[in-house]
């Protein structure tokens, strides 16, 4: 058995390896700033920033042709301290856990990308060693810690340039030392993970708490409580170090962070866009069955829970890059998973309800694998949409989260692109307006099945997209085959595929009669045909050095569909040798709406 393990183990391991390795790097969250504290503490063993490092660092981001910041940001998220130099306002723990790989790299003049996918496979396979061999546990429980292990979306995390990775192994480290009374190793562990993530301290708060309680039954204090009482201070490390370099204890400050917020916190949990119920159901589910059910670890559990949470919610930016679940979220797992163990050991049909948990967290997991993407955290779930159509009224988000996943971007202020409507062709399911400095969600009273597709529209504004005066009563939704807004020459316009559509919704009572707008043909001319609601009303041939201008006769419906389509499409890097693989067919601009 043994050996069959430690087999098991090393083909795991290798795999995992190969297949990081081999896997094309990306940046994400702020792993600029990550690569730049790497990059720093490879050249000359510290997390300052120096000139050295910037070219460094971009280098290592236009190998793998990716883009970080234009030259006047090149210092972006750093700050000069007392002593001169510039470090930045995210802690360097990770980074410093990232160097050794990064050397390696280097060493065998490998892509320096890989460093952080590469470390957090390593941190994964620390994890595994430890539940395997460093754990003293019964059957039951060790068969719940590794199908946790195997069926959690930490594995999206995987790519990573940012430590979620890293706060979830040594938190669920210390989680495993504590479970064993080696409280001394979990304090140490959980401190580690927090210095990237802070709120995991309450757990070492916890620990610390049940020593002193040790402490007044024992009615004396041992050299353990002593040791552990050292070890837990380990937590103030990171603000101990900005307080000597900058005389405050966070450099974040009120720039970035506001007050609780308790919508933020409980969405973590629950929020069908990014909670947890959506990407690990089972341990949800059995958490709130157990906390019925008075389970007193299940009860402490969500306690610490909730506490993390409200730590969290003071993120001012909160849909912030994630990769479908909450980048807040996953890492509180572990607390879940190892607060369970004795409650789950006791159920009965112990293996149906395993296999209920592979069934189920393994379908969403590979859900997430099958449709993964770097953009899933501007989008709407599957799930969020489901309630959108039906029950709009029963999910009311964080209003930056409603509109950046309407939009399919970021946004500096959301505020500037009210009103968002989200509306299928039956009519409006959903909107966020600001009347008269009020900002607030209308939702549909109607209860319906969702038997039609949901649309994101905005406003139409000249200064935001491709139209040539602002029509706040018309709504637009880019859908399948149109590309992100681009500018030459003042003038605003969008690349699209062969087979492109869009959305237009009149919001007032007066109809639209005429459309007109502006295509260029990519390259080549080639042969258009545009469909309003699938009826034909316009071919030609659009051509490639000057604009086509288009007028079509209309009384537009309050929805109407809008189809282009070519006969091809082609991409830049195949006939003029550019990095752009889009395909693209036609370009539009100057689109005018008239009534």
């Amino acid at each position: 058995m043994k050996k069959r393990a430690l087999l098991f183990f090393l083909i795991f391991s290798v795999s995992l390896l190969i297949v990081t390795s081999a896997k094309a790097p990306r940046l994400a969250g702020d792993g600029g700033e990550y690569l730049g504290m790497t990059v720093s503490f490879a050249n000359h063993l510290g997390p300052d920033l120096t000139e050295k490092d910037i070219v460094k660092r971009e280098e290592v981001i236009q190998a793998n042709k990716l883009y970080w910041w234009e030259d006047g940001f090149n210092h972006f998220g750093y700050f000069k301290a007392l002593n001169g130099q510039e470090y930045s306002y995210h802690f360097w723990a990770y980074s410093l856990a990232s160097t050794f790989v990064y050397k390696i790299l280097d060493l065998f003049n490998l892509n320096l990308l890989s460093t952080f996918q590469i470390t957090n496979a390593l941190l994964m396979i620390l994890l595994l060693y430890w539940i395997i061999y460093r754990t003293k546990a019964d059957k039951k429980a060790k068969t719940w810690l590794l199908l946790c292990y195997f069926l959690n979306p930490i594995w999206l995390y995987l790519p990573w340039t940012h430590p979620e990775i890293f706060s979830f192994v040594f938190l669920f480290l210390g989680l495993l030392q504590h479970i064993q009374k080696k409280r001394k190793s979990a304090l140490l562990f959980i401190a580690i993970g927090s210095w990237q993530n802070p709120a995991i301290a309450l757990v070492a708060l916890y620990i610390c708490l049940l020593e002193l309680i040790d402490i007044f039954k024992n009615k004396k204090i041992l050299k353990r409580h002593i040791f552990a009482a050292m070890i837990s201070l380990s937590v103030f490390f990171p603000y101990a170090w900005y307080y000597i370099h900058y005389r405050m204890f966070s450099i974040i400050g009120d720039t970035y962070t506001g007050p609780i917020n308790l919508q933020k916190a409980i969405s973590l949990f629950i929020d069908p866009n990014m909670g947890l119920i959506v990407y690990s159901p089972f341990l949800a589910i059995c958490l709130v069955v157990f906390i019925f059910k008075r389970n007193k670890e299940a009860l402490i559990g969500f306690i610490i829970l909730g506490l993390m949470a409200l730590i969290c919610s003071v993120q001012l930016n909160w849909n912030s890059g994630m990769q479908f679940i909450n980048r807040y979220s996953v890492w509180m797992i572990p607390v879940v998973i190892v607060f369970l163990i004795s409650a789950i050991k006791k159920l009965k049909n112990y293996k149906m309800w395993m296999t209920i948990h592979v069934v189920i967290s393994g379908a969403v997991l590979l859900g997430c694998l099958v449709t993964y993407s770097s953009y899933s955290y501007v989008k709407n779930s599957g799930f969020a949409n489901l309630i959108y159509s039906s029950i709009p009224g029963l999910y009311n988000p964080p209003y930056d989260v409603f509109v950046e996943r309407a939009l399919g971007y970021e946004v500096s202020d959301y505020k500037e692109s009210l009103p968002i409507i989200l509306a299928t062709k039956d009519g409006v399911r959903k909107a966020l307006i600001n009347e008269n400095t009020i900002i607030t969600y209308t939702n549909s009273k109607n209860i319906s099945l969702p038997t039609s597709r949901l649309f994101s529209l905005k406003s139409i504004a000249k200064e935001s997209d491709i139209f040539k005066e602002t029509n706040p009563n018309i709504f637009v939704s880019f859908l399948k085959g149109f590309y992100g807004l681009e500018t030459n020459n003042e003038i605003s316009y969008r690349w699209m595929s062969k087979n492109s559509k869009l959305i237009l919704f009149n919001n007032s009572s007066s109809l639209i009669k005429e459309l007109e707008f502006d295509l260029v043909s990519f390259y080549e001319p080639r042969d258009c045909k545009i469909y309003l609601n699938n009826v034909e009303v316009f071919s030609g041939i659009i051509g490639s050095n000057a604009l086509t201008h288009v007028k079509l006769q209309l009384d537009m419906e309050q929805f109407i569909k809008i189809t282009f389509d070519s006969d091809k499409d082609v991409s830049p890097s195949d006939v003029l040798g550019a990095q752009d693989g889009r395909p693209l067919s036609l370009s539009i601009s100057n689109l005018s709406i008239n009534s």
